[in-house]
């Protein structure tokens, strides 16, 4: 369906997040190669697909000076074809 100018697509989906040392860990599923993760709308240009699981793990060293701690973010995945997944709340811990 479209949300705006963006196709949201229910099967790329994002289940979890955390923010691992400078990283921002994104997973879920059908993320396709060159995948980008979104914080509240901004696209994180540096993010990579996991080379152990490409499909399910995404990562971005600058997610983590996009979320302070105690702060609640929207995140979401922008696959190339343009489809975005449903938003997922993330509360970064303190």
């Amino acid at each position: 369906r479209l949300v705006g100018s963006e196709m949201c697509i229910r099967d790329r989906t994002v289940t979890a997040a955390q923010i691992k040392g400078s990283k921002l860990i994104v997973t879920g599923s059908s993320f396709e190669a060159g995948a980008k993760i979104l914080v509240n709308g901004t696209v994180l240009n540096d993010t990579k697909n996991n080379k152990k699981f490409p499909t399910t793990k995404l990562q971005a060293k600058s997610g983590s000076a996009q979320i302070a701690p105690g702060q609640t973010v929207s995140i979401s995945v922008r696959n190339t074809t343009g489809s975005l997944s449903a938003p997922f709340s993330y509360r970064r811990p303190n």
